[in-house]
Parts: structure tokens; sequence; C-alpha cells
């Protein structure tokens, strides 16, 4: 499959978990159980049918990356108790914007004119919708 239709499916989803999330109304303690104990559930498909296994720096930066998204995850979970779905949901999908400066920063990737003002029309857009 390729990037575009995974990307399209990622879009959908998680559209999906974000309603599905405000909808149950549960605590968000006790929702990012439930998330994890999903996660727990996929990890241990993929160690049985791929032999996934520890590979040194790269397993800890992934599970760095893990702790890091577990983390977004329990503030994305409290986040969406406390306020309107319509708001939490634009205002924390601006997060790929920090993987863009990070990626200026460190691997010295460039973005062009066009790229440049996508991303700060999304900065725009997230303002303008919290401020309602």
């Amino acid at each position: 499959m390729n990037w575009f239709l995974l990307s399209l499916g990622t879009v959908l989803l998680w559209g999906l978990w974000a309603v599905l999330l405000k909808t149950s109304a549960l605590d968000w303690r006790q929702a990012l159980f439930w998330f994890a104990a999903a996660e727990m559930v996929m990890a241990t498909g993929l160690v049985m049918t791929t032999g996934v296994r520890w590979e040194g720096g790269q397993t800890a930066l992934a599970a760095a990356a893990g702790l890091c998204g577990i983390v977004g995850t329990a503030l994305f979970y409290a986040a969406l108790q406390q306020g309107k779905a319509s708001l939490v949901v634009p205002v924390t999908a601006l997060y790929p914007a920090v993987a863009v400066l990070l990626g200026l920063l460190l691997f010295g990737e460039r973005l062009t004119v066009g790229q440049t003002a996508g991303i700060v029309a999304a900065g725009v857009s997230v303002f303008l919708l919290a401020r309602g």
C-alpha cells in the first residue's frame, strides 16, 4: 500500500479515535489504560508474527518515541475530557509543525515557500479556532 493511502487511513482512524474517546465519557486515566491495553494486544501480535527484537540504540530511540507518544496521548485525553473536541482536536493536530521544525534543526531539511506558508496557515487556523 502506498504512503498516501496509509496516510488517509491514519487521518480517518485518528478522527474516529477522538470521537470515540469523547463519546465514551470515561475519565482520561481509565481511557488511557484501555488505549494502552489495546496497544499491548497489537504489540503482542507483532512479536508473535514478525519476531520483533531489541536492536540497541535504534530500539532505544523507538522506545523513547513510544514514551513521548503515550505521555502526549495522556495529555490529549485529559484535554479532551476538559475541553470541547471541536477545539482540542484541531489545536493538538498542530503537532506535525514540531516535527517539521525539529527536522529543520536536526536534519538540515529545507522547506519551500509553499510548505512554509502551509505551516503558518495551520498555526493561524489553530489560533482562530481557539479564540472562538
